[in-house]
């Protein structure tokens, strides 16, 4: 007797017994051959389990396909075979009028496994409302199946707490909620797309690579959750608490994120076209090589931390820049901003000098080359085109410290290299005198 199955048989028949209402004797006569009451009472107790010939009629009970009720009692795969070998024994005492009924069977069979199923499997909806604890084990010893819960409404189920879930690839696909918890649940790679979910909790859920396009989710929190690579295009994520989440690489394009609390979130590299960004909070907000020229609309955008009043923001990339004014304001100090970009467009000029009059052609035509030690570093100044770079170098360390590549600036420019470079021009010029 396999371990498992002498779990799971007790309650299974009591409960299906119970479900028809039944005594002992009377269920044991729906099978055949018919079952004594002390069989019945046998199973019940987990002394013995009913013999295999008997499971199609259990399956029947539940409602459930033969093939996956020896799934949801746990046998392996050569069980399998047995369901063949009893189909085949009946199959051969059939007369020509009923295999062709079987034939048709078969046929539609076929064709309904090649739809796109539009309903949840319902022994994982079974297994599912056995709690964490009794799902989490059955997905570890399945790895290989992926959970179909298409189209489940959470509410006509009275509220399934999903917290701590394992639900990793599965199909919830319209699925259906309010305040739905999935706390700490294993999302990653699961299909939630066309979902419509209310005050729902995801808070530290783990949804890399999600698809949740097309889905609606309002008024919901979302806090330190990890969508990292997931799919969020065409969303509807109105009034979500999303502060100290991670959606590095995410797609949200058209996305609609109004009211949406963004404090802390890393968006970095993020897709974030034709979306949405109205009446949200975005202290500290992350969005390094983010394209932020066609996103929809944003504004009313407020950059100020800890619930404090400021004066709120109309575009998504200006308030990127009051938000940095509020973390390091002597940073934008009139005259130390003024001076740093003065020094910044003084540097690009003599560079561009000392390449263009004193540097040499380099290999591959188009570009020149300027490469000078002073001060113990060398400098090297390349120009090809529009790409202008400064790279400088010394017995320990080697860094580009300035690039202007198509009138976009990236500089990391410290007084000593300023110093160092007016130098050099000045030793050039004396040189030619």
């Amino acid at each position: 007797m396999d371990s498992n199955e002498k779990e799971i048989f007790p309650s299974l028949v009591r409960d299906i017994r119970k479900k028809i209402n039944l005594s002992q004797r009377e269920f044991g006569k729906l099978f055949d051959p018919p079952v004594k009451q002390q069989s019945v009472a046998s199973w019940e107790r987990g002394l013995t389990v009913p013999d295999r010939k008997y499971w199609s009629k259990l399956a029947e009970l539940l409602d459930m396909e033969v093939g996956r009720f020896y799934e949801y009692v746990g046998t392996n795969v050569a069980s399998g075979a047995n369901v063949l070998e009893d189909i085949a024994v009946k199959i051969r005492s059939l007369g020509a009028s009923e295999l062709n009924s079987i034939n048709e069977l078969i046929a539609q069979q076929w064709t309904n496994l090649e739809k796109e199923p539009d309903s949840a499997d319902k022994t994982h909806l079974r297994i599912l409302r056995k709690g964490a604890a009794t799902w989490n084990q059955w997905r570890e010893k399945h790895p290989s199946i992926k959970p179909n819960l298409r189209s489940v409404d959470l509410s006509e189920i009275n509220y399934i707490d999903l917290s701590q879930y394992n639900l990793a690839s599965a199909d919830l696909t319209n699925l259906k909620g309010f305040a739905t918890n999935f706390y700490q649940t294993n999302l990653v790679g699961a299909n939630l797309s066309g979902t419509n979910l209310r005050n729902a909790n995801f808070c530290q859920a783990d949804m890399r690579a999600c698809n949740l396009s097309n889905a609606a989710i309002l008024n919901s929190h979302l806090l330190e959750v990890n969508l990292n690579e997931a799919n969020l295009s065409n969303a509807v994520l109105t009034d979500l608490n999303l502060s100290q989440a991670s959606l590095i690489k995410a797609n949200l394009s058209n996305a609609n994120l109004t009211g949406a609390d963004l404090s802390d979130v890393n968006l970095r590299q993020a897709i974030v076209d034709g979306a949405i960004f109205v009446n949200c909070k975005i202290a500290g907000i992350s969005l390094w090589d983010v394209d932020l020229t066609h996103i929809k609309q944003s504004g009313n955008l407020d950059v100020s931390a800890l619930n404090k009043n400021g004066i709120k923001q109309d575009d998504l990339a200006w308030a990127l820049f009051c938000n940095l004014r509020h973390q390091q304001p002597e940073l934008f100090e009139t005259e130390n901003l003024k001076k740093f970009l003065d020094e910044e467009q003084e540097v690009i000029r003599i560079a561009s000098e000392l390449v263009e009059k004193y540097g040499g052609e380099s290999p591959g035509g188009n570009s020149r080359l300027y490469t000078k030690m002073h001060d113990f570093s060398f400098y090297k100044i390349y120009q090809n085109l529009d790409l202008l770079e400064i790279i400088v170098s010394s017995e320990d360390s080697f860094a580009v410290i300035l690039r202007v590549n198509n009138g976009c600036i990236d500089s990391n420019i410290k007084p000593k290299d300023i110093k160092n470079i007016k130098a050099l021009l000045e030793l050039e010029k004396n040189k030619s005198r």
